[in-house]
């Protein structure tokens, strides 16, 4: 049986997913393409002054924690798959 709260995204996954498949056009957007951009210190302090970009760090730190998201996502919005 599917447990259905395993399922679900955080308001902060649901946007990390929509930029992610280029559906975002807004200052979180421009902060997920900073955050890619600074060094160790500067992504801290992005983390700490915008708390919901830390997906970022757990997307590219934290092992099959995007294939995780991606599978949630998929379940939760069939329409907009993502494949990457």
């Amino acid at each position: 049986m599917l447990d259905i709260k395993k399922l679900t995204l955080t308001e902060a996954e649901e946007s990390f997913c929509m930029y992610k498949l280029h559906m975002k056009g807004s200052f979180k957007t421009k902060l997920y393409d900073l955050f890619w951009l600074a060094d160790t210190v500067n992504k801290q302090k992005l983390i700490t002054a915008f708390p919901y970009i830390e997906i970022c760090k757990q997307y590219a730190e934290e092992e099959g924690y995007w294939e995780d998201l991606k599978l949630r996502w998929n379940y939760n919005y069939p329409d907009n798959i993502i494949y990457e």
